[in-house]
């Protein structure tokens, strides 16, 4: 079946010259509401003593965060919905410092295949049709995340490209982030920065995020080059402030990252991510998540 275009000319220039594109009022306030109720009974209603788990997305090689790397919890999250905590959410004790739905830093990372009303926000035709339109032929659907920023504590996520975390062989990655906030940013509460254009120059420093086995047999991940943020000047990187429900398309290879959140207002989102894997182009083994099939595993936007 013919799949219809949906960017216009002009926002696929502005893609291929900027690494990211705006689309407004892609999903309507009703739906971003719906999608903010499916998560927050989620994390109402799991079972705690299984998750305590603590993510911290500050690209710092320090010890905690090596030893959260290696715990079998975060490899395991790639095909089941998983939830990770704010680094503050615990006291000494284990217990949790605020109301549980105010201490989560994001679930990730497969609710468009177990939550439906992720489901079908992900598999909406609009989403296939911009795959399509920006040149991908086998599109399979890698990750996707649920981001709490929460108020006052949301912690920033330093300069990154995606391409460091989703990597293919023989040739580098054709990626795609869809991020759809479910309520208005700003940069008091956290919104995405971009330096446009970063996209046409590769990886900076051939930054990757490696899976290694150790002598003990134990999977670790490291980072090898060097971090964006120690080469890339700060003032490079412009706002993109956006209202709930608008669809912000990331290239694999665009700069960007996202500030604390210092208000007194959460910044929820929902992203998934698209790599295209036709024949002669395989996941990288290196990548930390490892399905043992990836075909079955990363399921396809759409097929011909």
């Amino acid at each position: 079946r013919a799949m219809q275009s949906y960017l216009t000319p002009e926002q696929r220039q502005f893609y291929a010259d900027n690494g990211y594109l705006v689309i407004d009022s892609f999903l309507s306030p009703e739906q971003c509401e719906e999608l903010r109720k499916e998560c927050h009974q989620l994390t109402a209603t799991f079972n705690l003593d299984e998750h305590r788990t603590i993510f911290d997305a500050k690209n710092r090689d320090n010890e905690a965060e090596q030893s959260y790397r290696s715990q079998q919890y975060f490899f395991d999250s790639w095909n089941k919905v998983a939830f990770f905590f704010e680094k503050d959410a615990f006291n000494d004790n284990g217990e949790l410092t605020a109301p549980r739905n105010q201490c989560i830093n994001k679930l990730g990372h497969y609710l468009h295949v177990e939550c439906p009303g992720f489901r079908r926000v992900t598999f909406d035709p609009r989403a296939q049709a911009i795959s399509r339109d920006l040149g991908f032929q086998v599109p399979r659907i890698c990750q996707s995340m649920y981001i709490f920023k929460q108020p006052r504590i949301g912690g920033c996520v330093d300069s990154h490209q995606d391409a460091t975390f989703l990597w293919t062989e023989p040739t580098e990655p054709h990626l795609i982030g869809y991020w759809i906030p479910l309520e208005d940013t700003t940069q008091e509460n956290g919104c995405l920065w971009f330096v446009p254009g970063s996209h046409r120059s590769g990886l900076v420093d051939g930054r990757r995020f490696k899976r290694e086995i150790g002598q003990d047999g134990r999977v670790s991940m490291t980072f090898v080059g060097r971090d964006p943020n120690e080469i890339v000047p700060i003032e490079r990187y412009v706002p993109c402030e956006v209202k709930r429900g608008s669809l912000v398309l990331i290239d694999g290879f665009v700069l960007h990252r996202s500030n604390e959140n210092r208000s007194q207002k959460s910044r929820d989102c929902y992203t998934w991510h698209v790599i295209d894997l036709p024949p002669g182009i395989s996941w990288s083994a290196e990548n930390w998540m490892n399905p043992p099939d990836v075909s079955s595993g990363f399921e396809l936007l759409w097929k011909e």
